[in-house]
């Protein structure tokens, strides 16, 4: 189960940065208000895979790449790594939530507001991804 909820976590975050990306969507309100309801949603699902790391006490490992035992692309969350990625995930909770009224009070032009969200997006997952690692 946390292994679920960890790439699905990734994946929405990712899906959430692309989005925004593509020229053809960027400078779409809906767009942008989606990828900030997807960050929300992965936000909550890290928020609920750090708790549940906490409430056991079990860590969590995955590796997802290995070329030789010395080069793999792997994630180890403890119970240190998991107070951490609450802490994030509590943070970014209420920055999405903020920012979702005052994205569109800005006076940037609307690609550049799509460009706001993805960095956002991306920012939030490799603070969580830097700390599973």
């Amino acid at each position: 189960m946390l292994i679920t909820l960890f790439l699905a976590a990734a994946g929405i975050f990712l899906a959430a940065t692309l989005i925004t990306l593509l020229p053809a969507l960027r400078a779409k309100k809906a767009t942008r208000q989606i990828a900030l309801w997807l960050g929300l949603l992965a936000s909550v699902i890290f928020l609920g895979f750090s708790l549940q790391i906490l409430l056991t006490q079990q860590p969590f490992h995955i590796t997802l790449y290995q070329i030789v035992p010395l080069l793999r692309l792997s994630f180890d969350v403890d119970r240190l790594a998991a107070f951490f990625m609450m802490l994030i995930s509590l943070v970014s909770v209420s920055s999405i939530i903020y920012s979702m009224s005052l994205i569109e009070l800005t006076k940037f032009s609307p690609d550049k507001k799509g460009l706001m969200v993805s960095a956002m997006s991306i920012f939030i997952l490799s603070m969580l991804l830097l700390v599973a690692s």
